[in-house]
């Protein structure tokens, strides 16, 4: 085989394997973008497993739970047309009427909630509640705040729902 023919072998290993790496794929805008905005997690909290061993898999269920519905609750927060009612208790629906009521009581005006995360929790005495804490990362005016807070969350008809939440970033 000549260098010249080589070269030519050579040339289509590589036209055959590029794409298989992704190198010079074809992407969307949408793809692109969804995937140079997501956090990149550099280092992640840990929990003892002391702090783990007392609890059991129901216990380990329902914070998980708790934590998806409190993040459901602030993603409604973002939504103009979202309604919060079916993530808060009926007496902190009673208090704070509406969605604007609620997200004017957490976040300033011109902010944007852009993640929350958990990162500790504590069963209360009556064990159908629970206090999780959170922070949360928000824009507003083109800069970016962290704030942490704290919301009570409480189990009703199986399902946790916001009972108190406190912190305004």
């Amino acid at each position: 085989m000549t260098a010249r023919q080589r070269c030519a072998v050579g040339l289509l290993w590589i036209s055959l394997i590029i794409p298989l790496l992704g190198w010079g794929a074809d992407i969307d805008e949408a793809a692109f973008t969804k995937r140079f905005m997501q956090p990149f997690v550099v280092s992640e909290l840990g929990m003892g497993v002391d702090r783990l061993a007392p609890l059991g898999p129901a216990q380990m269920t329902d914070v998980l739970d708790a934590k998806a519905a409190l993040g459901r609750f602030f993603k409604s927060l973002e939504d103009p047309k979202g309604s919060i009612e079916r993530f808060v208790t009926p007496a902190f629906a009673k208090a704070k009427p509406s969605r604007l009521a609620v997200r004017q009581a957490l976040v300033a005006d011109e902010t944007t909630i852009l993640e929350m995360a958990v990162f500790d929790f504590q069963f209360l005495s009556d064990k159908k509640s629970l206090e999780l804490r959170f922070y949360v990362v928000v824009m507003t005016e083109g800069t970016f705040e962290v704030s942490e807070g704290r919301a009570e969350m409480s189990k009703l008809d199986s399902y946790w729902r916001v009972s108190k939440i406190g912190a305004k970033p």
